[in-house]
């Protein structure tokens, strides 16, 4: 009996020891070279930090911590741990969306919407919420209010208390066609497949909407070609379109010869249904085709680079979804990326291992590996990459600040 009741205090303190190393902030020092500096520090957070933790100008940050019994704090620490700050976070519901805007940190529940001074961390202007959740698909905060999206509209939420703007869903006016049914479809039709949103500092959104077209084609009763055509569309605060165009659209194809199944019992395999050419639909994919954040007042999109080789490209789009710049660099399969502040933008893998600085202008500053970053990818294995999540800061001396938490 004694070894057991040993096995089992053994087996709580080490799932404790899990636990407490998991609630930490590590963060590390990163120069514009892109080589450690050898400066690192990690504090133990009193609770579970909630993400996302938020970098501010000059190396501190400020996250949303769950205490033991359930309660909820508001947290400012400098970039070696010092707590500067901590209140009682006021705002009903689970978080579903928070950013920073300035000084203001903008949090939004299902309830309500906050503005909080992060210098502060004192709660300024704040509005009910009044959409019901059923079929409330995404939320985005903005530094007016919230953005809001369900199966039919787009609302928009704003912190002075104002009637929310509600726009009809898609926004895409050229979406032709009806919805498809629940069993096969007899003629070309179309359905929401999924929406994303970024908000920009300004309080631009850029929405995007892909649909899944659907194309029964000649020759095989119950078949049909998938496509999934895209929108990009940007929204002033107003909920003015500010530019609108195509991230992926539907090619159609002639498939000379084609044949379908074999007639069954003869050898030679006689097709059953044959045919010259038939029109068949594939997907067409812009060279700007994934949105991976909002960076400042423009937007940052990935893809495969324009020549096809194994590398990622990057592209800033500015309001008008025109092109700043585009970098093309080592393939990523993540991206982590700087806060919109900092200057110039870092990325990073998520694993702390490949890097690239990219200027205003778009010139590639560098793009390398860094060695020397232990623990994470041990970590990332060790909580079945749950953890650490990451932010990426920069402190009043010009160096990158690598958050793991």
């Amino acid at each position: 009996m004694n070894r057991f009741i040993t096995l089992f205090l053994g087996m709580t303190m080490m799932a404790g020891e899990i636990h407490a190393e998991e609630d930490k902030i590590t963060v590390r020092g990163l120069s514009q070279k892109l080589e450690l500096t050898g400066w690192k520090t990690s504090w133990p957070v009193k609770g579970e930090t909630i993400p996302p933790l938020q970098p501010l100008p000059g190396g501190a940050m400020v996250a949303m911590v769950k205490l033991p019994d359930g309660a909820r704090d508001l947290v400012r620490w400098s970039k070696e741990g010092k707590e500067l700050a901590r209140v009682p976070l006021e705002i009903e519901g689970e978080i579903h969306a928070s950013h920073l805007f300035d000084n203001r940190l903008i949090l939004a529940s299902d309830t309500e919407v906050i503005e909080v001074d992060v210098a502060t961390l004192r709660r300024c202007r704040a509005r009910n919420l009044s959409v019901s959740r059923n079929g409330y698909t995404m939320s985005r905060v903005g530094p007016d209010g919230l953005w809001v999206v369900d199966e039919k509209s787009l609302y928009h939420f704003l912190l002075d208390g104002s009637p929310p703007q509600v726009l009809a869903l898609p926004l895409d006016r050229n979406r032709k066609g009806n919805l498809c049914p629940k069993d096969m479809p007899s003629a070309p039709c179309y359905l929401a497949e999924n929406t994303r949103m970024y908000v920009s500092q300004r309080g631009d959104l850029l929405i995007i909407e892909m649909f899944q077209e659907q194309y029964p084609y000649k020759g095989s009763p119950g078949r049909y070609d998938q496509v999934f055509p895209s929108t990009a569309t940007v929204l002033d605060a107003a909920g003015k379109v500010v530019a609108q165009k195509p991230l992926s659209t539907v090619k159609e194809k002639w498939q000379w010869f084609w044949t379908e199944g074999s007639r069954g019992g003869n050898p030679v395999g006689t097709p059953s249904d044959i045919g010259v050419v038939r029109t068949r639909h594939e997907t067409k994919w812009m060279p700007a085709s994934e949105p991976l954040d909002a960076h400042g007042n423009d937007f940052l999109f990935t893809s495969g680079s324009d020549e096809g080789t194994d590398e990622s490209t990057v592209r800033s789009m500015n309001r008008k979804l025109e092109t700043n710049w585009k970098v093309s660099f080592r393939n990523f399969a993540h991206f982590i990326t700087s806060a919109d502040w900092a200057r110039p933008l870092l990325i990073h893998d998520e694993r702390c291992y490949l890097f690239v600085s990219i200027g205003d202008s778009g010139r590639k500053q560098k793009d390398l590996v860094v060695y020397g970053i232990d623990g994470i990818q041990q970590e990332r294995f060790r909580t079945h990459f749950k953890r650490p999540r990451f932010a990426i800061g920069q402190s009043t001396e010009g160096d990158w600040l690598l958050i793991a938490y």
